[in-house]
């Protein structure tokens, strides 16, 4: 087993890229071309969501 530094990634949310380039082999992940655009859509409509939330435009339980 291979250890890693993790001080030398980065603080923020690029950590996750550099963790995942670091163990990324073919069999890991078996996502579909459909179900990975399904999550990348549900990330965007969280993301504009929140932006409302933040802007005091819509209310929201989740963000509270």
């Amino acid at each position: 087993m291979e250890w890693v530094n993790l001080s030398d990634n980065s603080d923020y949310f690029i950590f996750e890229n550099q963790f995942l380039a670091l163990y990324y082999f073919p069999e890991a992940f078996s996502i579909n071309f459909f179900r990975s655009v399904k999550y990348g859509m549900g990330v965007i409509t969280t993301s504009v969501l929140h932006l409302l939330y933040e802007a005091g435009i819509i209310r929201s339980k989740v963000f509270k």
